[in-house]
């Protein structure tokens, strides 16, 4: 019995902590995270692949995230003041699994903010997100080539979510009907 008045308390506990953090919704909020939300409105890029521990993966990765990009609609840039999709790939090795990896991919779309606080404006990553994938060294480029497909794919969908929701709310906010257009 004591042991199901704990839980309980911890259920209850844990219930309000997660009302308090997450607060009521109220229609016209966004429904994403800030992070996603920076990505509305994109369709400009300069991309880059970084890959300390495989070199060779850069093109096969490169290509992988240009083609998908393209096939969305975005255009790619050699102009680096637009804003910079970086893919990162680190690999971690166990003495004692010889033949298993960790392979960690972050993905960060890096713009230029301004941060009132400062009265600067900083090129930082507005979003960053990552995944560790295990395998083994025979699978690890295939691996890390589905997985950057993956991220590609996700970043994309995430970009429309992102830019779905800032007409929506353009919409209901201008007086114009919301067509005007996001600038980069």
């Amino acid at each position: 019995m004591k042991y199901l008045l704990g839980a309980g308390a911890a259920v209850i506990v844990l219930g309000c902590g997660v009302w308090a953090v997450a607060g009521p919704y109220t229609p016209g909020q966004r429904s994403i995270a800030d992070e996603a939300f920076s990505l509305a409105g994109l369709n400009r890029f300069n991309v880059e692949v970084r890959s300390p521990h495989m070199p060779e993966m850069i093109n096969p990765v490169l290509k992988v995230l240009s083609e998908r990009l393209q096939d969305a609609g975005c255009e790619l840039s050699e102009d680096l003041d637009v804003p910079r999709m970086v893919i990162s790939i680190f690999i971690s090795k166990d003495p004692n699994q010889p033949e298993a990896l960790a392979v960690l991919i972050v993905i960060a779309v890096r713009q230029p903010v301004s941060i009132e606080r400062l009265q600067t404006e900083l090129t930082i990553p507005t979003a960053l997100y990552t995944h560790v994938k295990l395998t083994t060294k025979a699978k690890a480029r295939t691996v890390i080539i589905q997985q950057a497909r993956k991220f590609a794919d996700f970043a994309i969908e995430t970009m429309r979510e992102a830019t779905e929701m800032w007409q929506r709310n353009r919409e209901k906010s201008l007086p114009d009907g919301g067509n005007e257009s996001l600038s980069q």
